[in-house]
């Protein structure tokens, strides 16, 4: 299972390290081991801009699957 969320995070936790265009996220396996995976990304807005549109299509993908989906979704972008 995989989870996305916003959460504040306490000074001395790995993620509240992230510096720049650092990314880091951390994976926990089955074992409960925590793997810990970070490298420099692209940069400040082009990340953002990636998040966003994978948010998007995420939110695309569900309303596909929903029963009650509107008919039409029109989305725009606000920035």
């Amino acid at each position: 299972m995989a989870d996305v969320r916003v959460v504040a995070l306490p000074l001395d936790h790995p993620l509240a390290a992230v510096r720049d265009e650092e990314n880091r996220f951390l994976v926990t396996d089955e074992a409960g081991r925590v793997h810990d995976l970070y490298g420099k990304g692209a940069g400040r807005w082009p990340t953002a801009a990636a998040v966003f549109a994978d948010v998007m299509d995420a939110q695309r993908a569900l309303l596909a699957r929903s029963p009650r989906a509107p008919q039409e979704q029109r989305m725009r972008l606000i920035a």
